[in-house]
């Protein structure tokens, strides 16, 4: 459950966004993001934030006096781009050591009908403990208003057979006291990028690297010339009923991935996926029905690009436990890679 804070000296409020274009400013070759070419004001929008109490109140995006404001439009049941940004953003402000204790932010959904106010508020705690704010718009026009400012797009299909297809633009600004966009990320900017452009802009010193190393499963012994390493799964944020799970593979003789699996008892079916870029650089996640494997060259499932899914979670992906993949080769058959589960 999220925290309210008292003011802070400066906050910073993520949403995942599209991008301006850029320029050189003074000392924008410092960046490792990028500067907007003309202005983008966000002032103006204002959209309704969700409280442990049940209720309501207005969010404006602008930086509080002397702070910076980090902006992110995204939805609970993305599988890899929304929470490799948020647990990104995490490690980043653990970067910023005592720097980042008085941070805040916020998530925007652009999926408003599946992410209700408490699914909302138990995701995003699932990434931060204090100090986040879940922005749930309460129309489409709301939303549209919103994202138009921050020269976003997003859209959401529901299909007769009940599924639900996101596509958004995946970029994070940064706002200052004004609300004018100062400086943006794309999509795949890593922690140390993100917390050294922090600094610059507040004028922390550097803080102690908090993005503590996690353990990956063993590799497993090859198998008729197949090799599958580095295995492991992300740790399911509260309120997701999606999951991700990420590997490499290499066949020495040539092969192609044809189907994914788990227990059942654990998600209803798996696919395998990568993401891809649409109209206007918007990404959106497309299924693969197979996956070829040229001899001797590792192909990789990584945060940000290919991914296994879990669709349709039975239980929660625990921090700490295995899950059993079942892979199946056109020459090699099936095999069973076990994955670790990993927090941040």
């Amino acid at each position: 459950m999220i925290r309210h804070m008292r003011p802070t000296r400066w906050s910073v409020v993520l949403l995942l966004a599209a991008f301006a274009g850029t320029c050189t400013p003074r000392g924008a070759k410092d960046f490792r993001g990028e500067v907007p070419t003309s202005p983008v004001i966000v002032a103006g929008v204002s959209l309704p934030e969700v409280l442990p109490s049940g209720g309501t109140q207005p969010f404006v995006m602008r930086a509080r006096p002397g702070g910076l404001l980090v902006v992110f439009f995204g939805f609970v049941n993305c599988p890899d781009i929304c929470p490799t940004t948020l647990s990104e953003t995490k490690r980043a402000v653990a970067m910023l050591g005592g720097g980042g204790r008085d941070l805040e932010v916020a998530f925007v959904t652009v999926d408003p009908t599946r992410d209700s106010a408490q699914v909302m508020l138990d995701y995003l705690g699932s990434f931060f403990e204090q100090g986040a704010h879940a922005l749930r718009p309460e129309t489409q026009d709301q939303l549209g208003r919103a994202q138009t400012a921050f020269r976003a797009t997003s859209t959401v299909t529901r299909e007769a057979d009940g599924h639900v297809d996101v596509s958004h633009t995946a970029t994070t600004y940064v706002v200052d006291p004004a609300g004018r966009v100062i400086l943006q990320w794309p999509f795949g900017t890593s922690a140390a990028d993100m917390a050294h452009d922090l600094r610059r802009l507040t004028g922390d010193a550097p803080g102690p690297d908090g993005a503590a190393s996690d353990a990956l499963a063993p590799p497993t012994a090859p198998a008729e010339g197949l090799l599958l390493d580095d295995a492991w799964v992300r740790a399911s944020p509260r309120g997701a009923t999606m999951g991700a799970a990420y590997l490499t593979l290499e066949s020495t003789t040539g092969d192609r991935l044809v189907e994914v699996a788990t227990d059942s008892s654990l998600t209803e079916y798996m696919e395998m996926h990568e993401i891809v870029a649409g109209e206007g650089g918007a990404l959106r996640m497309q299924q693969v029905a197979s996956l070829e494997l040229p001899a001797g060259e590792r192909v990789t499932f990584e945060p940000g690009g290919r991914h296994l899914m879990f669709i349709g979670l039975r239980q929660p992906l625990v921090a700490g436990r295995s899950v059993a993949l079942r892979l199946r080769f056109e020459r090699a058959g099936e095999r069973t890679v076990h994955a670790v589960v990993r927090g941040d």
